[in-house]
């Protein structure tokens, strides 16, 4: 098996539900809100807003995570499909969603600053008028200006199963992610490096701004810590059409 055959299979033991983010997403939706999980992964969060009685719909391009999302679903709330997230509006209607949200440091796998921003602009006209955005990525300001070299590694002892997290500079403006996912039962380990747009908290914050959002509020975590450019492991982020 290849890197991201071993990440699809062991998704939801390396990335367990965590019921704060869950509550953080939850608010400001009413039974039957509509809501767009963008990179949705195996849909775990998708399955529990669902579960709520939010209507979800989730997307993400990787169509092995998509049919893992399925088969976990047993809520007729949650649906998922294989899409882009610079093509919102070519598959959603325009104002159709009370909620959008990205999170787990996806937005970053784009291949540019200007793709970026083109995703969130597409993520604001399928937001309906005073919907709201939710967006999480890694603390960019701390890696870049402590040069971090690694995230904690997640160890999941009872499962046998250890996510390696390191990042550098390639010189080129972009970090690459070096991924190592080691597997207890089988003794081997599979590597992976992806390169990410590094984006800093003002650069986001000018981006939200000149695409029309406004009430832009920022944490250190779904704990609603505050958010510290120097201290943060996370940049989560809400925003309002």
């Amino acid at each position: 098996m290849n890197f991201y055959n071993v990440l699809s299979k062991y998704y939801d033991v390396i990335f367990t539900k965590d019921e704060n983010t869950v509550n953080f997403l939850k608010e400001d939706l009413q039974i039957n809100s509509n809501v767009l999980d963008v990179a949705c992964g195996t849909g775990t969060y998708s399955i529990a807003l669902g579960e709520q009685g939010n209507k979800v719909q989730g997307m993400d391009l990787d169509e092995e995570m998509i049919n893992k999302a399925i088969v976990k679903n047993h809520n007729n709330n949650a649906s998922f499909i294989v899409g882009d997230m610079l093509k919102l509006e070519n598959i959603y209607e325009a104002h159709s969603f009370h909620k959008v949200f990205c999170i787990g440091n996806s937005l970053v796998h784009l291949k540019t600053k200007e793709e970026i921003e083109k995703a969130i602009e597409q993520m604001y006209k399928v937001l309906k008028k005073e919907g709201t955005l939710v967006i999480q990525i890694i603390n960019y300001d701390r890696i870049l200006n402590k040069n971090i070299k690694a995230l904690p590694t997640i160890l999941r002892e009872e499962e046998g199963v250890e996510f390696v997290r390191k990042y550098e500079l390639n010189g080129e403006g972009k970090i690459v992610f070096l991924g190592q996912i080691n597997i207890e039962e089988d003794g081997n380990s599979y590597e992976n490096g992806v390169e990410l747009i590094p984006l800093q908290s003002e650069e986001i914050n000018q981006m939200l701004l000149k695409i029309g959002f406004k009430n832009i509020k920022f944490y250190g975590s779904f704990k609603k810590e505050v958010y510290n450019k120097e201290e943060s492991y996370a940049l989560v982020l809400r925003a309002e059409k």
